[in-house]
């Protein structure tokens, strides 16, 4: 009798669990589409370089569906409109919101609305939801003087390209832009700090547990290395370590 009460209680116990793991993953689900269908509108918004695309293979990217952009912005202060081309592999609405989702579980244990929030917020304000594999990306930043400066940008990061002026507010040459799209490692001559979608640094990476080098050019590959895993996976490792830190 002890035996069968004993076997009953575990298969209560089993099944409730089941149940239980059964209702997160739709409620997990649930507010993975919900978080998708208001990133949609934001992203279409936010992309501002998604212009006059053509498929590309980029050495170390083969496997991944890396888009050629061409694109145009207007300098408010002169009027002048600028022509820009760069690689990128941004993502959709759906796996954008299955990571911001993830690293909130991962690290909050929820994904409730004002998480969620502030994770879509720093991905917007820092890339739009962008990532430059090569290429030249305008911006209106240092100084924000109504002109766009030159920003070569590889495996996400901003780089300095030799052969291309760093901040220029000049329209660049075309030898310039196909020295950003064609550069290698070789090629660069100082890296920056910020690892996109999310604008994840050196620092927050290592307090995060991160343990590989990040020196110098050493941290293009560990930018690319993680997001591309992600690009097949519900979790961006460079999110998480962000949220890790700043959530």
């Amino acid at each position: 009798m002890k035996q069968l009460l004993l076997l009953w209680l575990c298969l209560s116990t089993a099944l409730a669990a089941d149940v239980r793991s059964d209702s997160n993953t739709v409620d997990r689900k649930l507010i993975i589409d919900r978080l998708a269908q208001e990133l949609a509108p934001r992203l279409a918004r936010s992309r501002y370089m998604e212009a006059n695309p053509q498929k590309v293979t980029v050495p170390g990217w083969e496997n991944f569906p890396t888009i050629k952009y061409t694109y145009t912005l207007n300098d408010k202060a002169t009027g002048t409109n600028k022509t820009v081309s760069v690689i990128m592999l941004n993502p959709d609405a759906q796996l954008l919101a299955r990571w911001i989702v993830t690293a909130c579980f991962e690290v909050k244990g929820s994904a409730d609305t004002n998480l969620t929030k502030k994770l879509t917020d720093r991905i917007i304000s820092q890339s739009g939801g962008q990532f430059p594999v090569r290429g030249i990306v305008y911006e209106d930043i240092l100084p924000a003087n109504g002109i766009h400066e030159v920003y070569c940008f590889m495996d996400g990061v901003t780089v300095k390209v030799n052969g291309v002026d760093h901040r220029s507010e000049k329209q660049s040459s075309p030898d310039q832009m196909n020295k950003a799209l064609q550069a290698t490692k070789a090629d660069v001559t100082w890296v920056g700090k910020y690892a996109r979608i999310q604008g994840t640094t050196r620092e927050e990476y290592q307090q995060a547990g991160g343990k590989e080098n990040v020196q110098d050019a050493a941290w293009l590959d560990i930018s690319r290395k993680l997001y591309q895993q992600a690009w097949n996976s519900d979790r961006n490792e460079l999110l998480i370590a962000w949220a890790r830190v700043n959530l």
